[in-house]
């Protein structure tokens, strides 16, 4: 399950749970929150393959790219 605004939507694997909070970040229009940004970055850039706006990596978050 993920909530979202007190409401609990259904998914049948934590894939899909982790699908469905990337997308609703963009369908709300929110900031990735501070602690989890590097994560929900590289999912972004990784997974997604879209560049953020502002694409601050780091030599190890690139290293680890080359690496995939």
């Amino acid at each position: 399950m993920v909530i979202i605004q007190r409401h609990a939507i259904p998914t049948c694997s934590m894939m899909a749970a982790v699908d469905t909070c990337y997308k609703a970040y963009f369908v709300l229009d929110v900031q990735f929150q501070s602690l989890c940004h590097g994560v929900w970055d590289f999912i972004q850039n990784i997974v997604y393959e879209q560049p953020g706006l502002k694409c601050n990596t780091t030599p190890s978050f690139r290293a680890f790219r080359a690496y995939l």
